[in-house]
């Protein structure tokens, strides 16, 4: 019994790696989606290709022999619409026969101008060809000796380099090594699966080439490098909202902003380093998870000591509002991260395009990368208030205490405590309350100095006014003297 499915003469079915139909013509070397067993499209297509193929003989334009052409028939408001291009295998590149923008190539990235970038441009969409339709050709042994280059070079930087430009990590590049060895043998042979996976690495790698601005001067050699000059990139200047929220959350704010901007690098994402940024977060709102459960337990067994909550409503201990505060900002913290880990865990399953368009969209806000920092940080910032709010509650509590004995020693213990509570601290943030002075004092100069500007350009208003005015008065004085009807 024949399986096979009927053909249109002159056209050879195959069937991509993953599953999809498409249509191969060996002697015009055509391939298209289009199913050309269903109303004579294989002719039409035909004959799309030959007008194609004429219009360069027309332009005296020579093109390679081996070269294939791509064509799809879209219906637009009842008319049919060819959309093609050709294939160069020579350049690896793409060609037309009519005027091409060279923008739609570029996408989203800004200030490509040299051809030798948009060359990786085209050649990242000469390898999505050959991935798409691998049927009927090989791999030279040139094109995969390269590919084996690029994976140990990506591999030897991830090892070396904590700012590496593969959009692999390191387990995923020593698996890719592995793979290309056990495929040596696929090498100049028509194997449709070989050919497929080759083209597919070979175009992630020249892709991450188009966007590093490799080969240009000033190009991206660390994955949190900008290719930008300062002055095109967006003022990244604090706002006075972020340095309250710096304050009130404790610093957590800003290190989220810090490490956001080292993963969203001009508007574009590094999946491996969004990966592990991804996977921090999860890992940090995971644990706070259980350090608020264990604050929530805290404190509510602090309320149910004697004498902390008197239980009349009509007068509350300054210790029981103080632990009310303290549970409220716990319950917050936990509610917070549980949100946040569900978040997490469907921004750690995303490809590349839908981290990228989740940054794009949150950093198109007023705030931009401001907004998630400071969203990032209240699971952290909260359960350090609950903590603060509690022991507010505890020293209220011991220190109600008319002990000579007792408020002796726990004011030393605490004073003691507190020393060592704070030094790590300011260890940690000596330059940045260094910078938070430095940054409000700027800030009041700079103030006070444009209040100085004002009064001074007021002052001159008043003056020219006032000889104005002097000058008008004397002139009419002279006017009246030298007055022949009044001499």
């Amino acid at each position: 019994m024949d399986f096979s499915a009927a053909q249109e003469p002159g056209w050879t079915a195959c069937v991509h790696p993953e599953g999809a139909l498409y249509f191969f013509h060996s002697e015009q070397r055509i391939y298209t989606d289009i199913d050309v067993r269903v109303e004579k499209k294989g002719e039409a297509i035909v004959s799309y290709a030959m007008r194609l193929r004429e219009m360069f003989v027309t332009m005296k334009v020579p093109i390679e022999p081996d070269s294939e052409l791509m064509i799809d028939l879209v219906k637009e408001k009842k008319k049919i619409k060819c959309e093609y291009y050709f294939v160069d295998h020579k350049r690896r590149c793409l060609f037309w026969a009519h005027a091409m923008e060279t923008e739609r190539l570029a996408g989203h990235v800004k200030g490509v101008i040299e051809r030798s970038q948009l060359k990786y441009a085209m050649e990242t969409q000469y390898w999505k060809h050959i991935e798409f339709y691998p049927h009927e050709r090989e791999v030279s042994e040139k094109a995969f000796n390269e590919l084996k280059d690029i994976v140990v070079h990506a591999n030897a930087e991830a090892i070396t380099s904590s700012t590496y430009l593969a959009p692999f990590d390191k387990e995923e590049l020593a698996k890719m090594r592995d793979l290309l060895d056990s495929l040596q043998d696929g090498v100049n042979e028509k194997r449709p699966y070989f050919v497929c996976v080759i083209a597919r690495m070979m175009r992630l790698f020249s892709n991450i080439r188009f966007f590093n601005f490799c080969g240009q001067p000033g190009a991206r050699l660390d994955a949190d490098q900008s290719v930008y000059e300062k002055s095109k990139i967006k003022d990244d200047k604090k706002s006075v909202l972020l340095r309250i929220m710096n304050i009130v959350l404790f610093g957590a704010p800003e290190v989220h902003i810090n490490g956001l901007r080292r993963v969203w690098v001009d508007e574009t994402v590094n999946h491996a380093r969004w990966q592990d940024f991804t996977n921090n977060l999860y890992n940090e709102w995971n644990g706070f998870t259980i350090y608020s459960t264990v604050m929530l337990a805290v404190d509510v067994s602090f309320l149910a000591v004697p004498g902390v909550d008197p239980g009349n409503a009509q007068s509350q201990t300054l210790s029981t509002v103080a632990t009310y505060l303290s549970t409220l900002n716990a319950v917050g913290s936990l509610v917070i991260s549980l949100l946040l880990v569900g978040q997490s865990r469907k921004r750690g399953r995303e490809s590349m395009e839908g981290a990228a368009s989740f940054m794009s969209r949150m950093t198109k806000t007023r705030l931009r990368t401001e907004t998630l920092g400071i969203m990032y940080s209240l699971p952290y910032a909260l359960l350090m208030w609950g903590m603060v709010w509690f022991v507010v509650a505890l020293s209220f509590t011991i220190f109600q205490s008319s002990e000579p004995v007792t408020l002796a020693a726990t004011g030393i213990q605490w004073a003691i405590i507190a020393a060592f509570v704070v030094s790590p601290v300011w260890a940690s943030k000596e330059g940045d309350i260094i910078e938070y002075w430095e940054t409000w004092r700027a800030m009041w100069e700079e103030r006070a100095a444009e209040h100085e500007r004002r009064l001074q350009k007021r002052e001159r208003r008043h003056a020219a006014r006032n000889s104005h005015g002097q000058g008008d008065a004397g002139q009419a004085g002279k006017e009246r003297c030298h007055d022949p009807e009044r001499g």
